[in-house]
Order: structure tokens, then C-alpha cells, then sequence
């Protein structure tokens, strides 16, 4: 008793030594201490005294009963709502004399069997205070209370136990409680580590924070073990238990608090089961759980699912102030549909299984608790099946269109500081059916995806290589594929500074594509690249390709060399069939605008053959054209705009190409064929047609300029041919063709930009022109 008023009756009967009697004492704000704990509030304590020997120090308290109402009083109070001694016999085992030498003992022994019930549960705080490393387990709850307490020196002692069949009964520790009804039993056997275990039914686990419920189970087990020897004193080395079977999760999201950042998976949302069995001991804890479900959104390694999921945490070890956590042994499986899958209304057919184990995953400072708290460390090394390896694309330069798509076989070995992986980090893939997207263009194939992380540190750089051994090659979005090749390779740097948000190391940012052989079954698939009405039209043909191409930032540079045998090509009516080669210098490229530097580049024409209607045919005509300033502009179709120089065998093939005049008149035709033809023009390639400009080619006694325009298939434009003193002008419009053979040059000036002047030719101007001619009338046609 602490203090209070109360009012005291009662009786004590004295025969042979003996007292007998009963007393009442009943009060109505009194305070009292009972097991360490402070009690207040209405007080009715019936006392039984059925025997009080102070000769055989023996008193018997059976009967006894003590009721507290509910009342306020200090924190941490137990307001005890009835308790009935039904067993209360304790003895001394010290004579009085030497009790009152030491006055810190109560030197009986004895047993005491009570029953009641109680309101809360606050008596075990003592036992259980310093559970979890000081962190404390604490129950709370009422019910039925039924204890058989063995008493040694005036303390509980061993073969003492405890049982509360509660209907409110709950449980708190770490960050969570445990709510629901169950039965609390405590058990302090002999030579036995001394156990408390709650058992639940119909039990919620929550978050003490916020309240969400991490799971709702029919039965829940937590159990309590201490190897001490003092049932009521608090104890450093108390382990607990905690078990559970067929719960379910509401809200998986809710789990994420517990992973760490750096895991390869996140919890989105969706139901599940789960069963688990975690222990702790001390500030250490190990153990397993489970969770499964059919609905689960989720992230794997970046890439947005949902679908089945089944998920087993190993925890071989976790340390509570977060400075350790072992989830060695952990495998997830999904079998489940990306984002995008579900975007594009794909079946169960997209719904594919991804396997990750992990054969190492240890993390330091997982859960820092203060700012001099050291970031996030960890190791994890994982082997699996990942479905879709979409997940990559966060860690390639999105600038250069990098992309990759297919599923293979993971091998990884990671390390981390917070969420950065760190130099000395790789990981490897072996891909199916692997995609792999660079710019508006993908390749596809088997083959091998490596990563490794290197550089300083502070400033790490993220590798790739990607090989394809065999590859089919197209545009992105394009069932069909352009070409097949070998030896695709695809070598990539991305500092880790911009998967992290940091958008000023674009320029660190570089890919190299190499292909160096590829097939082109098909040119005329290339004739989305050239433009509507120019004239041009690849008709057949087979060629070779190889591609070396290197992106810094939004910079690109790079050759590729093409080259085809007997190619069937259209110019304007005509039909031609030879040898090709393309040698492309690519320079100053900018991939926000796709336009190129194509300076250097070089196309050459051999064993060209046209063959006419009227038998008339050109063999082993030959060409070449360097391209001495120029950009073009990567797009379907292409856009050229360039100042090139031209060698050639001879001028007759394409005057005869160009001119129907020249193809009607023998005489023409024989007075524009020179041979080693060298020049210059400028050609401009739009979507509006193919003009040459400020053209001009020169052999032997032959000057020949030119400003011509093909549009809409038609040929539009102006030639002037001079032949030593003579000289004459060409006027083409729609096919048609006539001649100039007055002022020839000052009306090429003036039809030249498109602005043809249509000649006015009479036939007596055309003969005595003619005759002007060093050739014999024979030559006329």
C-alpha cells in the first residue's frame, strides 16, 4: 500500500497458538503496488487469514480475494479487476531473529494458486522490458487469468506458470503490434529455459506508426525464452519467436519498409498469402518468410509487372539498429506481364516467369536511425531467369535510342553505396531472341549481354557490350527485317552520375555500333530512303553492308561501306545494271536532328550496262563521285545537299540517260560522248525531288554545264554543250527536249534556277548548225 483512506473490519481468532480470522478492506482511491506494478482505484481486499502459526511460521491466505475498480493512476499501471487466492500457503525458513538481521529478504517459500481476471497485462513488463536488445516486448489485453506460482525466498521461483485466455489480447515490439484473441501462457519449468508464449486467433499485425496491417492471420504465435533463473527479472538474453501460417497481406506495398533501397525488386501492390517464423535473440534476428499471390504489381529490377508472384526471404541474419541485414538464399519468381504488355492488350501469351536467387545479399546501415549514420553498403551476388530484360534500358543512354528487349539467363555481382553501384561491379547475360534498339533502327539474335562498373568511385562509369554472332537487322516498329549479318557488337559508357538524376554528363555518354558484315538480301527495300519522283528507283540486286559507328553525347561520327554486284537501278526511264560502291564518311553528326557531315564520302558505279528498246545498249560504263563538302540528313527519304567532284568513262551513257534528244540523234548523241570526263555539280536530294547545279563536266574539246531539277518523275532544267568554237543549248520540260543553237550561253544563264526559257528552233537553224560541225553528213540520223 502506497497511500489512500479505506475502511478496515474484520476478526482474529487465537487458540493453542494459532490465529485465525478474516478481514475486509475496502477504499476508494487508494494505490498500491502488486508485482511491481502501480495500482490505483477502488480497493476491496477480502482477507482470509485460515491459519497464521508464528511458532511454525506458517500462514494460509487460501480464499483471499482482491478486487480494483478502474481508476487513474501512474503510467504503467495494471488495473486489476478481480483476483481469488484459491491456494495460498507460504512457510519461513528463517527463524524472525535473523529476519530482522537482514531486512532485504523475505525468507518464505510456498504456492499460490489464483485465478480472476485481469484487465491489463502490464505485470510481465519486468520479464520482458529488455527483450530485442532494450528495445522491449509489451503486452497488453484481459481475460481469464489462472497461475500456479511456486515461491522461493519471497520471489517467484521455477515449476511456476501462468495462463490468461484472453479476449482482447495483444502484443508490442519493434515497430509493430499483434492484435486478436488467444491464450498467453508462461511457463517457468526446472532446468528448462523459462518461456512465455502468445498464441492468436483471428490476430492482425500492424505498423505501430501509421497503423497499416502488414497481415491478418487466423493463428499467430509469439514466444518468448530466457535461460534465466529469476521468472521476474529483467534479463539480457531473452530470444523471441514469432510464427505465422496461411495470413493474408491486404496491401503488399506496405513490406517495401522493410527491404532494402537497393533491392531488386519493389512491392507495388495486390493481395497475398504468406507463413513466416522469425527469431530473434538479443539485438539479432534470422528466419523466413513467404508470400504468394496471383495479382501482385510489382517492379523487378526496374521493369513494371503484375501477375504471380512467389516470393521466399531468407534472413539468415539482421541486426535491429540496421547495421546488418542478411538476405542470402532469398529467390523470387514471377510469372507475370509488363506495363507496356498490358498497354498493347497482349494475352496470357506475354505473361512470362522470371526466376532471381540470390547467393549473397548482404547490406550494412540498411535502417540509418542519425545523420552521422554511414550511407547504405552492400554486396549481392544473384543468378536467375530474368523475362524481360527491359529492365536494362534505365542503365543505357536513352540519347542514343539504346534499348533492349528478350529474356535470358542473369549471373550478377554487385556492389553499392546507397543506391550507386560501385567500380568492380558485372554482371552477365545470356540472351534469347535478344532485341537490341540503337537510334530508329533494332538488331535481333542470340547472343551475350555484359556490364561492369569502372572508374573513380565518386565518378563511376557504367560499361556495356552487347554481341550478336548472328543478327537480323530492320527499323524499329517494321515487321520486316533490311538485312542479316554477323558479329553485331554494341559497346556502351554511361556515368552512373546520370542514372541518378545528373543531366550535365551527357558528353561522357558514348556508344560504339560495329557490324562488320551484313547481307542485304533486297535494294529495292531501300527504296524508302530515296525520294518520291526523283527519278531514282533501286529495281534489283543483293549488296553487302558493314557499319562503324561511334555516338558521344548528341555527336555522332562514323563509315559504312556498302557494296552490291549487278544491281538493277532506275534513272528516270532508264534502266541500268552495274557494280556499286558506297563509302560514307560520317561526320559532325547531330542526333537531335539526324543530320550528318558527309564530307569524304565516296560513291563509285562499275560495269555499267544500259540497254535500249531499239537495241541500242552501254556496257562497262564507270563512274566515280567524291563528295567534297556535304551534309546529309538521315531520314526516309534522305536529304542530301552536297558539292561533289566526278570522274567518269564518258559522257555519252548519261547524256543518253538524260537527253531523248541525244537518244533520237545520233549525230547528238556521238558529239556528247567524250571520254575521260572529270567535273564538279552540286546535288541537292529532298523530299521534293533531286536537283544538280552549277554543273560542269569537261573531256578533250568538251565543256558541258548543267541545272537540272527531277520532280514528280519529270525532268526540268537547262544544258549548255560547247564543242571547241560551237556551242549549243539543251531545254528540258516534261520528258521533251529541244535546242538552242542561238546565244546558247546567255540563254542557259537565263534558264537556269528552274526558269527554263522553252527555245523557238527552227529546222534551217539545227542544219547549218550541223554543217558547222567537223563530222560527215553520214553521222545524221
Amino acid at each position: 500500500m502506497h497511500d489512500g483512506n479505506a475502511t478496515l473490519e474484520g476478526r482474529l481468532d487465537y487458540r493453542d497458538g494459532v490465529f485465525e480470522g478474516a478481514f475486509t478492506l475496502a477504499g476508494e482511491a487508494v494505490n498500491l503496488t502488486l508485482l511491481d506494478n502501480r495500482v490505483g482505484g477502488e480497493l476491496r481486499l477480502d482477507l482470509a487469514i485460515k491459519e497464521l502459526d508464528l511458532l511454525e511460521q506458517r500462514l494460509d491466505l487460501s480464499g483471499t480475494r482482491l478486487r480494483v475498480g478502474v481508476g487513474q493512476a501512474e503510467e504503467g499501471a495494471m488495473p486489476v479487476t478481480e483476483l481469488v487466492l484459491e491456494e495460498a500457503v507460504l512457510s519461513g525458513t528463517r527463524p524472525l531473529g535473523e529476519r530482522r538481521q537482514a531486512q532485504d529478504d523475505l525468507p518464505v517459500e510456498g504456492r499460490l494458486v489464483i485465478t480472476g481476471r485481469v484487465s491489463q497485462l502490464h505485470f510481465l513488463d519486468a520479464f520482458l522490458e529488455s527483450a530485442l536488445d532494450g528495445r522491449g516486448l509489451a503486452l497488453d489485453g484481459e481475460g481469464e487469468l489462472a497461475a500456479t506460482l511456486e515461491i522461493r525466498d519471497g520471489r517467484l521461483a521455477p515449476a511456476s506458470q501462468l495462463t490468461i485466455n484472453a479476449g482482447r489480447l495483444g502484443a508490442r515490439f519493434l515497430d509493430v503490434r499483434a492484435r486478436g484473441e488467444g491464450l498467453l501462457i508462461a511457463r517457468w519449468p526446472i532446468d528448462a529455459p523459462a518461456r512465455l508464449r502468445v498464441l492468436l486467433t483471428d490476430a492482425r499485425l500492424e505498423r505501430k506508426a501509421d497503423g497499416q496491417r502488414l497481415l491478418q492471420a487466423e493463428r499467430l504465435s509469439l514466444e518468448a525464452v530466457s535461460e534465466t533463473s529469476d521468472p521476474l527479472a529483467a534479463v539480457d538474453d531473452l530470444s523471441l519467436e514469432l510464427a505465422w501460417q496461411d495470413a493474408k497481406v491486404p496491401d503488399v506495398a506496405v513490406l517495401n519498409a522493410y527491404l532494402p533501397p537497393a533491392a531488386p525488386f519493389t512491392l507495388l501492390g495486390g493481395q497475398a498469402t504468406s507463413a513466416g517464423q522469425l527469431s530473434f535473440s538479443g539485438a539479432v534476428g534470422r528466419g523466413r518468410l513467404s508470400l504468394n499471390g496471383q495479382a501482385i504489381r510489382g517492379q523487378l529490377l526496374g521493369e513494371t509487372l503484375e501477375g504471380e508472384l512467389a516470393l521466399t526471404l531468407e534472413i539468415p541474419e539482421v541486426h535491429l539498429d540496421g547495421s546488418r541485414l542478411d538476405l542470402s538464399g532469398t529467390r523470387l519468381e514471377m510469372q507475370a506481364a509488363s506495363e507496356r504488355d498490358a498497354m498493347r492488350g497482349a494475352g496470357d501469351e506475354a505473361r512470362l516467369r522470371s526466376t532471381l536467387i540470390a547467393r549473397q545479399a548482404r547490406f550494412d546501415h540498411v535502417w540509418p536511425v542519425e545523420e552521422t549514420t554511414p550511407p547504405l553498403r552492400g554486396q549481392l551476388m544473384m543468378d536467375g531467369l530474368v523475362a524481360n530484360l527491359g529492365f536494362l534500358d534505365a542503365f543505357l543512354p536513352e540519347a542514343h535510342g539504346l534499348a533492349v528487349q528478350g529474356k535470358g539467363r542473369l549471373s550478377a555481382e554487385l556492389e553499392f553505396s546507397d543506391t550507386t553501384l560501385l567500380p568492380g561491379s558485372h554482371l552477365s547475360i545470356g540472351a534469347d531472341s535478344l532485341t537490341v534498339g540503337f537510334l530508329d533502327h533494332q538488331a535481333r539474335g542470340d547472343g551475350r549481354l555484359a556490364a561492369w562498373v569502372e572508374g573513380e568511385p565518386a565518378a563511376p562509369d557504367l560499361r556495356w557490350r552487347i554481341s550478336l554472332p548472328s543478327v537480323a537487322l530492320g527499323r524499329q516498329a517494321e515487321a520486316n527485317d533490311q538485312m542479316t549479318g554477323r558479329h553485331f557488337s554494341l559497346e556502351s559508357t554511361l556515368p552512373m552520375g546520370v542514372i541518378e538524376g545528373d543531366g550535365e554528363v551527357l558528353d561522357r555518354q558514348t556508344t560504339r555500333i560495329q557490324i562488320p558484315i551484313a547481307e542485304v538480301d533486297d535494294l529495292v527495300m531501300f527504296n524508302a530512303y530515296l525520294p518520291a519522283g526523283a527519278g531514282l528507283e533501286w529495281l534489283s540486286g543483293q549488296a553487302s553492308l558493314a557499319l562503324d559507328l561511334s555516338l558521344t553525347g548528341l555527336q555522332a561520327q562514323g563509315e559504312m561501306t556498302l557494296k552490291a554486284f549487278d544491281a538493277g537501278l532506275r534513272l528516270g526511264e532508264q534502266r541500268v545494271k552495274g557494280d556499286l560502291q558506297l563509302e560514307a564518311r560520317l561526320r559532325d553528326g547531330d542526333l537531335a536532328s539526324m543530320s550528318f557531315d558527309a564530307s569524304g564520302s565516296r560513291l563509285r558505279l562499275d560495269n555499267v550496262s544500259r540497254e535500249a528498246a531499239n537495241g541500242e545498249n552501254d556496257q562497262a560504263w564507270w563512274v566515280q563521285l567524291d563528295l567534297d563538302e556535304g551534309r546529309l540528313l538521315w531520314a526516309r527519304p534522305l536529304e542530301l545537299d552536297a558539292r561533289l567532284s566526278m570522274a567518269m568513262r564518258d559522257s555519252g551513257l548519261p547524256a543518253r540517260l538524260l537527253l531523248a534528244s541525244a537518244r533520237k540523234r545520233r549525230w547528238l548523241g556521238r558529239l556528247l560522248d567524250v571520254s575521260d570526263i572529270l567535273g564538279t555539280a552540286r546535288v541537292q536530294l529532298s523530299q521534293e525531288g533531286l536537283r544538280v547545279s552549277e554543273a560542269r563536266l569537261t573531256g578533250q574539246q568538251l565543256e558541258l554545264l548543267a541545272d537540272l531539277v527531277r520532280r514528280n518523275e519529270a525532268l526540268t532544267g537547262a544544258l549548255y554543250a560547247r564543242f571547241g568554237a560551237l556551242s549549243l543549248g539543251v531545254a528540258l520540260q516534261d520528258g521533251d527536249s529541244r535546242l538552242r543553237f542561238v546565244r546558247p550561253r546567255q540563254w542557259f544563264e537565263a534558264s537556269r534556277d528552274g526558269a527554263v526559257i522553252w527555245p523557238e528552233t527552227t529546222p534551217q537553224e539545227e542544219l547549218d548548225w550541223r554543217r558547222s560541225l567537223p563530222m560527215s553528213p553520214a553521222m545524221a540520223p
